[in-house]
């Protein structure tokens, strides 16, 4: 089977700003991708993109690898392996840097989505504190150095749980805490508050601060941005730790192969999406799936970012799927 593509780019405005650790942006160039089979058929669309100073590869790279990728290859959608490069549908396996090979699986895997079909509506985090705290399940609140910030946070928490409406927590530290720092705040936060800690992404600036934490609390730390360096050595993470697994950063077919890895080492595998559109969604909703098939209980996953995404790069069959 061949497939033709081609591109069309276009200028959306976020919602709200999306706060990245070297910039913030309210606009991006998102490029729709049209896929057609050897006769012209229209087949389907996905939307790719790039985070700037975020993403390594810009969206004109991506555009450019892309095609020659198409433009070379045949397919073969009748033996599929999830957890291999393109599924297992293609003879020449070239080595694609991670976020490339997402766009093109996210491509190829609108061909092969009914293959998985998940059935059941997949639980995601909500983003930040406001109004409808009290309503949701699960929240996970981004936390600087800031004194003043964590004051607010903790007091806001506090009182929460005083009225009995806290919800399970997730702290997203991004590497920016000193170890005495996160543990002056954590003292600030009543003991109920600290039971509902699920676990604290990447808090700490040195990674060896993890070591002398765990002496204090039992409070879990999630890797996030250091999975990369443990990619092939996750038997080196402490045990039972939570791994935030970004699949447009690595591929769909490594992110099955790192979810059984990690659970195959006693890990918890949490989905995260990056801002992406929601016509590359489905294919993070089955990987949630299967992490949760592994955990043999549900997870929340860290899909809350389409509500950043203009009304046009919605989908009401992914929205469907999740609960937020």
């Amino acid at each position: 089977m061949k497939i033709k593509i081609n591109f069309e780019d276009k200028v959306i405005t976020y919602k709200k700003p999306i706060l990245l650790p070297v910039q913030n942006i309210i606009q991006n160039t998102f490029s729709r991708m049209t896929l057609k089979d050897e006769n012209n058929i229209f087949i389907n669309t996905i939307d790719i993109y790039s985070l700037p100073g975020y993403y390594r590869t810009t969206l004109d790279i991506k555009k450019l690898v892309i095609n020659r990728f198409f433009t070379k290859q045949l397919f073969n959608l009748e033996n599929i392996i999830f957890d291999l490069p393109y599924f297992n549908s293609t003879i020449d396996s070239t080595s694609l840097d991670g976020e490339i090979l997402f766009d093109i699986e996210s491509a190829l895997f609108t061909l092969l989505q009914s293959r998985l079909d998940p059935a059941s509506i997949v639980k995601s985090n909500h983003l930040g504190i406001d109004e409808l705290f009290h309503t949701k399940q699960c929240v996970k609140i981004k936390i600087t150095p800031d004194k003043l910030k964590l004051k607010e946070i903790s007091s806001f928490l506090n009182q929460q749980s005083k009225n009995g409406t806290i919800p399970r927590l997730r702290f997203d530290g991004n590497r920016k805490f000193e170890l005495e720092e996160l543990i002056l705040f954590l003292n600030d936060l009543n003991e109920s508050v600290l039971n509902c800690i699920e676990y604290i992404e990447e808090p700490f600036k040195n990674y060896s601060d993890l070591y002398d934490f765990k002496n204090c609390y039992k409070i879990k730390i999630a890797i996030d941005e250091s999975l990369i360096y443990f990619l092939n050595s996750l038997d080196k993470l402490p045990s039972h730790t939570p791994i935030i697994l970004k699949p447009a950063l690595f591929g769909i077919s490594k992110s099955f192969e790192l979810i059984m890895s990690a659970y195959s080492m006693g890990h918890t595998v949490i989905i995260s999406s990056t801002y992406q559109p929601a016509s590359t969604f489905l294919s993070l909703i089955a990987l949630a799936h299967f992490s949760n098939s592994l955990n043999l209980s549900e997870l929340f996953h860290g899909l809350d970012t389409l509500s950043f995404l203009p009304d046009e790069y919605q989908n009401s069959q992914v929205l469907n799927s999740l609960s937020i």
